[in-house]
């Protein structure tokens, strides 16, 4: 007959003590790895797809991947930085074209202007780091009237980045990721903007945008030599052009990649050819407290062409086709309202 073991109340209690201490381990942990505005969400909940999911598949990464293979690579308007009502390269860009901001105008996307602003950019006389400085100076000196009433005070441009995205990319940094942004924004602004960031998201060597045509001037009598920015892209960085540019800007295939809409659809399918394991993510802004609200499967004509989708109205097939996609393929969807802090947002 087995001996009944006594357990002393003083093991009782400690066993009791450190339980409940776990309970907060989670939270803890956060802090200490620098991602303290991600919520805690646990991740033995099968229903949201959390930040404790990534530390996963990051300490994976260092236990699978070599170093020079860990490769990061983010979309940058809606992704890691504001881009509703406006976004912040056609904020710069008017500013820069007409010296004044742009305010709360709904018509700022139209053609007519967008082409108008085009134009207006295309008279200044440029060169390629004057270029880059001038919108560095814009993003740190102009208030942004857009972000929405209920956000409190305007906000510099240069503070208009995600918080738990900023320290998420400072996490891989740490965890000797290579972090790519990568953005349909023209790559002077992308440069500049990132510069006005305090928190080195990443170097000039490490961003992929549009590619502008410029033109020059070689001789003119009453100035000399000139250098004008086209208003034309040379070669666009979007949908399907985005997943060209890294492949060809790296030689590599990343492993982890994050977007915010089906027009980063692209870079998530070259994403996950990789032979490594993958992870594709996408941030979906389901709260309009937060951020603008918007749905993530509005699509354009491009993208339309790209995934050998037929012409039909968007609202009768856009949704059910995003849906197989993401399940298809496995990638996985980020509730912004679920994963970020509401106090947390924006940058301090």
């Amino acid at each position: 007959m087995r001996k009944k073991i006594k357990v002393p109340a003083i093991m009782l209690l400690a066993a009791i003590l450190i339980f409940s201490a776990c309970e907060n381990c989670k939270q803890r942990n956060l802090e200490e790895l620098g991602l303290s505005s991600w919520k805690d969400t646990l991740k033995t909940n099968p229903e949201v797809f959390s930040i404790y999911s990534i530390i996963d598949f990051v300490n994976n990464a260092k236990q699978n991947v070599s170093e020079e293979d860990r490769i990061a690579v983010f979309d940058m308007d809606g992704t890691i930085a504001c881009e509703y009502p406006i976004s912040m390269e056609t904020f710069c860009a008017y500013y820069i074209a007409y010296n004044s901001s742009p305010g709360c105008d709904t018509n700022l996307l139209t053609p007519a202007l967008k082409k108008d602003l085009a134009d207006s950019l295309y008279k200044k006389r440029i060169d390629v780091e004057s270029f880059v400085d001038t919108f560095e100076a814009r993003t740190q000196t102009i208030y942004n009237n857009c972000i929405p009433a209920d956000k409190g005070s305007p906000r510099l441009l240069s503070k208009q980045f995600y918080k738990p995205m900023v320290e998420l990319i400072k996490y891989l940094h740490n965890n000797d990721f290579q972090v790519y942004i990568v953005s349909g924004s023209a790559q002077p602004f992308i440069r500049g903007v990132i510069r006005t960031n305090p928190d080195s998201l990443a170097d000039r060597k490490h961003i992929i945008g549009t590619l502008t045509k410029y033109e020059s001037i070689h001789y003119k009598a009453d100035s000399g030599a000139l250098f004008f920015l086209a208003p034309v892209a040379m070669l666009s960085n979007s949908s399907i052009g985005k997943a060209q540019n890294i492949y060809d800007k790296i030689n590599k295939t990343p492993i982890l990649a994050f977007g915010n809409t089906v027009n980063d659809f692209d870079m998530f399918a070259l994403t996950s050819t990789n032979t490594y394991e993958t992870l594709c993510v996408l941030l979906n802004h389901d709260s309009d407290t937060l951020e603008a609200q918007y749905t993530p499967y509005n699509i354009n004509d491009s993208v339309r062409k790209n995934w050998n989708q037929p012409e039909a109205p968007d609202s009768i097939w856009s949704k059910p086709i995003f849906d197989t996609i993401m399940a298809n393929h496995k990638w996985k969807r980020m509730d912004m309202s679920k994963v970020f802090k509401k106090n947390s947002v924006f940058i301090d």
